[in-house]
């Protein structure tokens, strides 16, 4: 009996504790209900208080960062991803005469000198004046050399006859005829001397045309077309040889009219060789051509100019042809003036 009352006790006083338990837990959660309640409208109040002011600014500061963005200049870089590389000096060799090549020296891809003979044209018009003028010129030595002759006779009888006539051992008639004699002499001597003199400037002026058959490299480089087929045949003047290309190499590439101003003779460029991606390579612009070129690109056409740039230390292996990626430090200009530029 006294176990069954501890149980019956120990279960009221358990009923007792978990009635307790529950009014604790009841008011517990009321107080968290309350809690997250408070917390919530704290975090709303917050939000429409903070969230809406930095949603402001930050919208404000994006428009602002546009703005300056839009009108203060702060891009400089002016690129071409397709830049050529080409020889530094291209010289095209045109006949300064007409006639026939009879003679060829160099092939394509050969290298030569300055001043070295590349071919020779022959007009057989030049070689027969030549000789003519040579065959007159052999004539009028041939007169000469019989008048000089001549001329000892006559200027030793004139002198005689000079003292003569001054002792009065002969008379002034017979002395001026000798005068006369030797005066008509000189003349003769003196017209064939300056004739002499017209043809030797003719046949230097003959030989200095024949002279420019003789086709000789103005710069040392390679030859790059081929000569060889026009052996034998008829050259017009001023009918294209041969094109000479330096052993310097340079960057060429088209600068869009719009970016004109953006870039000048000085403004220093980097460079990638795309056979070199690893390695940057530094440069100048050393010309812009003075007139825009009409460009098909993807199908539209526009106006370029064509820029070139020397390149510090050029790699060796790059051939003409080869591409490269050139970016240019130029004249800054705004976002606002860039899209301007190419929608104006």
């Amino acid at each position: 009996m006294a176990i069954m009352k501890d149980s019956k006790e120990s279960k009221e006083k358990k009923m007792e504790g978990g009635g307790a338990v529950e009014a604790a837990n009841a008011g517990t959660f009321e107080e968290v209900q309350q809690a997250k309640a408070k917390l919530f409208h704290s975090k709303k109040e917050a939000f429409d208080i903070w969230g809406i002011k930095n949603h402001l600014l930050l919208i404000g500061g994006a428009l602002i960062a546009l703005m300056v963005s839009a009108f203060i200049p702060f891009i400089t870089r002016v690129e071409d991803s397709q830049a050529l590389v080409v020889p530094a000096q291209l010289v095209s060799l045109e006949a300064l005469k007409e006639g026939k090549i009879t003679e060829i020296f160099v092939k394509e891809g050969e290298s030569v000198q300055k001043g070295q003979v590349i071919a020779r044209i022959v007009n057989p018009q030049d070689e027969r004046e030549i000789a003519e003028v040579k065959g007159d010129s052999k004539l009028v030595q041939a007169r000469l050399r019989v008048l000089d002759a001549k001329r000892i006779y006559e200027l030793e009888r004139y002198e005689e006859d000079r003292r003569l006539a001054e002792k009065k051992v002969i008379s002034r008639d017979e002395f001026q005829k000798t005068e006369l004699s030797f005066r008509t002499l000189e003349e003769e001597r003196q017209v064939l001397k300056a004739e002499l003199a017209s043809l030797g400037e003719k046949l230097l002026a003959i030989e200095k045309e024949r002279n420019e058959g003789v086709v000789t490299a103005p710069i040392a480089g390679s030859v790059i077309s081929d000569i060889q087929e026009k052996y034998g045949t008829y050259a017009a003047k001023g009918d294209f040889l041969l094109t000479l290309a330096s052993p310097e190499q340079r960057l060429e590439f088209f600068l869009a009219e719009e970016d004109y101003g953006r870039a000048d003779v000085g403004d220093p460029a980097k460079i990638k060789f795309y056979p070199l991606p690893n390695k940057t390579f530094r440069g100048r612009v050393v010309t812009l051509k003075h007139y825009a070129e009409p460009v098909d690109k993807h199908g539209f056409k526009k106006n370029f100019i064509k820029v070139s740039i020397d390149v510090e230390d050029f790699p060796k292996g790059i051939r003409n042809g080869m591409t490269a990626k050139v970016r240019i430090k130029g004249r800054p200009v705004s976002l606002l003036n860039g899209i301007r530029r190419r929608i104006g």
